[in-house]
Order: C-alpha cells, then sequence, then structure tokens
C-alpha cells in the first residue's frame, strides 16, 4: 500500500496504533507529538540525558514560544502571570527561565569545508552536462581556477592545504589522473564531527516540523511539504528505492544549491530572509516475518 502524502497524511498513519475515537483535538495531538518523540527519546537516553534535564528543556521552550508569540500579538509588557497561565509552569519558574537565552541554531555558520564543497558544486565553470568537473589542484594557465583560487574565493583566514586535507579525509575529495581532484557532495555527511551533526539535527528538524505546524495551524497558507510511504516491501525493493531516492534527491540539492549560489552573487537578493530544502529517506522492518 502507498501514498502521495503531506506530513498531515503521516500523523494519520503514525497514530492508527491507537484509537482516536471520541478524543479532542488536544488529545489527538498529544498522540502526534508522543509518536515523534521517540527518536528523540532515543537520542536522550544513548547519550545518558535523564527526565529531569529532557524537562527542562521542555518548560523552556514553552516559556519562551509563549513569549514570543504574545510579542507578536502585541507591544505590551508581559508579566511572569499570564506566561503562568498559557503554559501551566509556576511563576517563580517562569522568571527563572526568562533570564536565559535560546538557542538559535539558524544562526549556525557552515565549516570552510561546507561552504568549499556548496560553492564547487555550484559554480558553472565547474560544473558540464556529465556533472562536476574535476578541479586542478594548481592550474596551468592563469586564467584558470585551481582548488587554491576555490578556497580564497570564500576566506583567506585557513590555507587551502589545510582544507585539502580535510576534505580528502571526509571523502569530500578524491585525486583522480593528472594531479585533479573530484568533488563528491554526496559523502557530506560522512565522517562530520558530533558538533556540526548535531547542529544539522537541531536545524533540519527545527525547519521541517515547523513547516508541519505551520500545515496544522494555519490550512490557508500551507507550505511545500510531501512524502512518498508505501509499506509491505522487502529488503531489496526498499533498497532499490533507496537508491533511486538518493540519486534523485542529490540532483534536486544541487541544482537549488546552484540557483542560491547564483542568486546570492547579486546585490539586489540580498535580505535577511533564510531558505532551507532538504531531503531524507527512512526505511524500518515492520512486524516479524
Amino acid at each position: 500500500m502507498g501514498n502521495i502524502s503531506t506530513s498531515i497524511g503521516i500523523f494519520r498513519v503514525c497514530c492508527s496504533k491507537h484509537s482516536i475515537e471520541g478524543l479532542t483535538l488536544s488529545d489527538r495531538v498529544l498522540k502526534a507529538v508522543e509518536y515523534l518523540l521517540y527518536p528523540l527519546a532515543r537520542l536522550v537516553i544513548a547519550r545518558g540525558i535523564g527526565y529531569g534535564a529532557l524537562s527542562d528543556v521542555i518548560k523552556f521552550v514553552m516559556v519562551k514560544e509563549a513569549e514570543r508569540q504574545l510579542k507578536q500579538k502585541s507591544a505590551e509588557t508581559i508579566s511572569d502571570s499570564r506566561l503562568s497561565v498559557i503554559t501551566g509552569i509556576h511563576r517563580k519558574e517562569i522568571k527563572r527561565i526568562r533570564s536565559l537565552k535560546a538557542n538559535d541554531a539558524s544562526s549556525y555558520e557552515l565549516s570552510l569545508a561546507s561552504q568549499v564543497v556548496s560553492k564547487w558544486a555550484a559554480e558553472k565553470r565547474l560544473r558540464s552536462k556529465a556533472g562536476i568537473k574535476p578541479l586542478p589542484r594548481k592550474k596551468v594557465c592563469e586564467e584558470d581556477i585551481d582548488f587554491d583560487d576555490l578556497v580564497r574565493s570564500i576566506s583567506t583566514d585557513v590555507r587551502p592545504r589545510a582544507v585539502l586535507e580535510e576534505l580528502l579525509d571526509r571523502g569530500l575529495v578524491t585525486v583522480v589522473e593528472e594531479d585533479n581532484l573530484q568533488l563528491h557532495p554526496e559523502n557530506l555527511a560522512l565522517k562530520q564531527d558530533q558538533e556540526e551533526t548535531l547542529r544539522y539535527l537541531s536545524l533540519t528538524i527545527h525547519d521541517h516540523l515547523t513547516t508541519s505546524v505551520n500545515n496544522l495551524l494555519n490550512p490557508e497558507s500551507k507550505l511545500f511539504d510531501r512524502c512518498v510511504h508505501y509499506h509491505g516491501l522487502n529488503a531489496d525493493a526498499v533498497n532499490r528505492l533507496r537508491s533511486l531516492a538518493e540519486t534523485k534527491a542529490m540532483e534536486t540539492i544541487i541544482e537549488v544549491n546552484e540557483k542560491a549560489q547564483e542568486l546570492i552573487k547579486d546585490p539586489r537578493n540580498k535580505g535577511k530572509s533564510r531558505m532551507n530544502f532538504g531531503s531524507y529517506f527512512f526505511a524500518e522492518k515492520q512486524g516479524n516475518d
């Protein structure tokens, strides 16, 4: 059985294990939240984080989000008592939490290696109909572009050789014939350190979840959020779909990145907005077959 669906459709499937007849809308929301929290519970348990620390984070986020929403609606001073009524959290806790600073992963700056990969994959001079061209380590003609030129076009603070060593170590670049360098953007997640991986986790899941929540709360202005989901497949069929999905997704991501690099070069396109476009593939074994 399969379907092309929005994230709302996913919630219906996820909650099908529980009877939802007769439940209020709030109860149904909690059922959906229950299911999506399982991967987060898996992460915090694996890292030795207990319920107390996690509950502190949930209280913190509820207070900060309630405060943000009230500020959007009115310029009036927001009292601790009002936040306590909205969130159900004691006023003493509200006061303590409001003094703390929120984490903002959206302001995370890409590593230099990631910026080099992004620009290399999008640079029209370095692409052909067959894909990304090899880049010479050292150029032969002055009008050519080599790896050092690419790195220095982004930053002069780090030696290009150090950047190349990182890209080689992570499998993002290989040395091919005539001392040329071949880019492999599909390997970007390989050997990514824990800090960078966690930042991407919080950023990408936050943005996807924000999109899904927006589509539930604001059905008149839905954002793009689509998926294809099937069950009843064997492992070979899933692997074939995985291969197809990864290939097509990388092609699309590279195309969007290329357009973004083109747009950002034009000063008229400068502004204060950000965007995030991504893709994932998930599969798991169901039942005992």
